[in-house]
């Protein structure tokens, strides 16, 4: 999404180095960031659908369909941006959720690994 101080390009690589998933190469690693980015853009999806009325979500849909890039999209971010009252602090927020999920849900993870 477009206008979105935050880059989820970024974000997936920051969350890999937190994670502890660092050291990852190859396929693996790039498996894990494309897994981030769905999820990110999953939850930032929900959050959307959550605060549109149903003539947005409807109109939403449509500029989606349309669009070969939605997440790039400047026409769907002011979309947003002027439907959802402090949508750039709500998507930080999602994202700060996922985040600290992530990393808890990883560390667990590599705590119980056979090779710890």
């Amino acid at each position: 999404m477009a206008n979105n101080p935050i880059d989820i390009q970024k974000f997936a690589d920051d969350l890999i180095e937190k994670s502890g998933f660092s050291a990852l190469e190859g396929e693996a690693k790039s498996g894990v960031k494309q897994h981030i980015i769905g999820e990110a853009l999953n939850r930032v999806g929900l959050l959307v659908v959550g605060e549109l009325s149903e003539e947005q979500t409807e109109e939403y849909g449509e500029m989606i369909a349309k669009s070969e890039n939605p997440q790039a999209d400047p026409a769907i971010a002011d979309f947003i941006n002027k439907s959802i009252p402090d949508f750039q602090e709500k998507f930080a927020s999602v994202l700060s959720e996922y985040e600290n999920e992530f990393v808890s849900e990883a560390q667990k993870a590599i705590k119980h690994s056979p090779d710890k």
